[in-house]
């Protein structure tokens, strides 16, 4: 390639990268084929998206190439409530058999519809070198959900059975819970051959946070507080893998990335939304109280391996199979420090003062089996895949505002169709989730039955040059 390509080619990708942060915390994978063949991909690591499976797979491109390619996913979630039951410190309780009120959950409810964009760009530089160089931009990391989970007892008629002190939420706000999550990942990769059929790669993420979270916590007994926190920041990482190609028929990857914290910095403020009723005290209906700092918090992301494996019983068929163990038990909790101490003190006997809060997660390592197949029939290839991935989420941290409620398997179907030096992949993707019940109430999840499915089609455009 002339030193005209090259500048070009560089130009082309930063310019894409720059577009990825007008889009959208692990998504299926990354790129079209590989999806569409259920990401059994560390082993085949056959295009640009090598860099997020296997950065070893470059080596074997012969071909210099730009992608520009893009995701939609559009989730379905649905959450139920226990009957006739309220939260009463931090626990909740059967209405009947209340001494004194909380708040309760609508008793059925569905996220927000929304269908989530999430853009990604490659570009690899090959040449007769056995060391080729490649420079992605995608997003690893994102999801979001929006709920309106939250109304009050009617306080008044409870009031009528107990005489004691007691105060009642008033009504909260439409959409109280929400979370968005959005990590972009600047990734340029090297790989070098080590003969005709060894190569190795590695690649460094820059990685760039844009979250947003907000969500409800008790103070007290009687006292939900509405946290809400926004922020982004950097991170950096690194992946690394192998890639064998043992015989003419098989073909095996080891991979696997290292993990990494994103350093947020924003906004945070906290709401104390109250409806006073004191018996002998008089009333005060309505009242609010909202108070705001400047925050940080650490994100982690998981460090992962996986093996990889692609088998040829034909000239023009592969068969792919991976295992993947992600250690998301990095992600024990994330802690918000606000600058400024957040005073929603509301009554001089209750204070309500936060210098830092402690969002608990707890999450667990998690396992994933995918399976995938590409049969090629001259300009055209037809792609099958599935994959069963465990969610890392415990009982006591699973409120709504984490999408991946549970387990889940997934049915994958894609096609490559090759227009003389541009190939267009698409594919389609159907995630269900196993119905998940949640009886243990703790003070960061929500009791109830969680039932999720998503829906998600990948598009791709590559030029060889």
């Amino acid at each position: 390639m002339k030193t005209k390509g090259i500048i070009i080619f560089i130009l082309m990708m930063f310019a894409m990268s720059s577009a990825l942060f007008a889009g959208g915390f692990a998504l299926s994978g990354i790129g079209s084929k590989a999806i569409g063949m259920g990401g059994a991909f560390r082993g085949l690591a056959d295009d640009p998206t090598a860099m997020y499976w296997n950065p070893a797979g470059l080596s074997f491109m012969n071909q210099s190439c730009v992608t520009l390619a893009g995701a939609a996913i559009m989730p379905s979630s649905e959450f139920t409530g226990l009957s006739k039951s309220v939260i009463y410190s931090g626990t909740m309780v059967p209405f009947d058999t209340l001494s004194s009120p909380g708040f309760a959950y609508n008793q059925k409810m569905k996220a927000e519809k929304k269908t989530w964009m999430f853009p990604n760009a490659f570009g690899v530089y090959s040449s007769e070198s056995p060391l080729k160089f490649g420079l992605g931009a995608y997003v690893p990391y994102g999801l979001g959900a929006t709920w309106d989970l939250y109304q009050t007892p009617d306080s008044m008629e409870v009031a009528r059975h107990y005489y004691m002190h007691v105060v009642y939420p008033a009504t909260m706000d439409k959409n109280e819970m929400m979370s968005s999550i959005g990590i972009v990942d600047i990734h340029p990769t090297l790989s070098y051959k080590l003969s005709d059929n060894l190569a190795i790669g590695a690649g460094i993420s820059v990685q760039y946070g844009m979250i947003e979270i907000q969500k409800l916590k008790m103070v007290n007994a009687y006292i939900p507080m509405l946290l809400h926190l926004k922020g982004t920041g950097l991170g950096f990482g690194a992946n690394m893998g192998v890639l064998w190609k043992a015989t003419s028929k098989l073909q095996v990857g080891v991979s696997g990335k290292l993990p990494s914290i994103i350093k947020l910095e924003g906004d945070g403020d906290a709401s104390v939304y109250l409806n006073n009723v004191i018996i002998g005290v008089p009333a005060s209906s309505g009242m609010v109280k909202t108070d705001k700092s400047s925050a940080t918090a650490d994100v982690k992301l998981p460090a992962d391996v996986g093996i990889g494996f692609a088998f040829y019983p034909v000239e023009n068929w592969v068969v792919t199979m991976d295992l993947t163990n992600t250690y998301w038990s990095c992600f024990d909790k994330v802690e918000i420090e606000f600058d400024d101490t957040l005073n929603v003190t509301f009554k001089p006997e209750i204070p309500i003062k936060l210098k830092k809060v402690d969002l608990l997660t707890d999450w667990n390592d998690t396992f994933r089996f995918s399976m995938g197949t590409e049969y090629k029939m001259s300009m055209m290839a037809i792609r099958l895949g599935f994959y069963y991935d465990e969610s890392p989420i415990a009982d006591k941290s699973l409120s709504p505002t984490w999408p991946d409620t549970n387990d889940k398997m997934s049915g994958n179907i894609g096609v490559g169709l090759k227009f003389g030096q541009m190939d267009l992949d698409v594919n389609f993707e159907h995630i269900v989730f196993t119905d998940r019940e949640i009886k243990t109430q703790t003070a960061d999840n929500m009791i109830g039955t969680y039932t999720t499915s998503i829906n998600a089609a990948n598009a791709a455009l590559t030029l060889h040059f």
